[in-house]
């Protein structure tokens, strides 16, 4: 078994894998700078719902694989950081050009925009991270079997981008713009992508996929019983078969 290097990483080439991580960073990563104590501290750090623990040890595999480092994990309330510290991670991350600090205007990078196979790749490890599947019940009905995808992003750069890629692997969605957090009923600006009806949730799963195993239990729950409960995944922690 391979153990973390001490000291710097292994570079990767860029690849399929590379390309779903930079997806992965893109949705829920950060790259950190700054200077204390006559100290420069480097960092990468991915965020997530102290459930999503599946998920967590994905990324962390996955890193593990592509440069052979371990993070260290920070958790506060319902949340989790992944913590990796190594100043050549941080910059060679800025070399695939991802952006230190602020992600407001991140976009998809151009090597990746370039190749069919990482652009596909890189999708998925976003729709993963900033993405979210549901089933919502349709009119008149009392089951909730509508399926719908929804990404949301202060980027539009990066929702072009988006709108790109599923436009070329002919996945039809729908475009919208959010002035308004309804749930906190505050101004929080996001542009949306919406994927809904169970021919394009299939189309998805068939061209692009999921890794998330949050998302995958409810797609296959849903694909078994013809319907899911927006409070699925917690009646299936309770349960511990995914019975309902």
């Amino acid at each position: 078994m391979l153990k973390p290097l001490k000291r710097g990483i292994k570079i990767p080439k860029k690849s399929i894998k590379l390309a779903e991580e930079t997806g992965i960073h893109i949705g829920d990563g950060n790259l950190n700078y700054h200077r204390s104590v006559g100290k420069n501290h480097w960092s990468y750090t991915h965020s997530s719902h102290a459930k999503e623990k599946d998920y967590q040890n994905f990324i962390k595999n996955l890193m593990f694989d592509l440069y052979q480092i371990q993070p260290y994990e920070r958790r506060y309330g319902n949340c989790v950081d992944l913590i990796f510290t190594r100043k050549n991670l941080v910059l060679f991350k800025k070399s695939l050009d991802l952006p230190v600090g602020n992600k407001r205007n991140i976009k998809i990078p151009k090597w990746i925009m370039e190749n069919e196979k990482f652009k596909i790749a890189c999708l998925r490890g976003i729709f993963d991270t900033d993405g979210g599947l549901r089933f919502r019940k349709p009119y008149k009905s009392k089951k909730y079997t509508y399926p719908e995808i929804k990404l949301i992003s202060c980027s539009l750069n990066l929702i072009e981008d988006v709108k790109q890629i599923l436009n070329e692997i002919e996945i039809t969605y729908y475009y919208g713009v959010r002035k308004i957090d309804l749930e906190k009923n505050i101004p929080n600006l996001g542009y949306i992508i919406v994927i809904n009806g169970k021919k394009r949730l299939e189309k998805f799963m068939t061209k692009v996929g999921f890794s998330n195993k949050k998302h995958l239990d409810k797609y296959n729950f849903w694909k078994k019983n013809g319907y899911c409960l927006p409070d699925y995944l917690k009646k299936k922690k309770k349960s511990g078969d995914g019975g309902i």
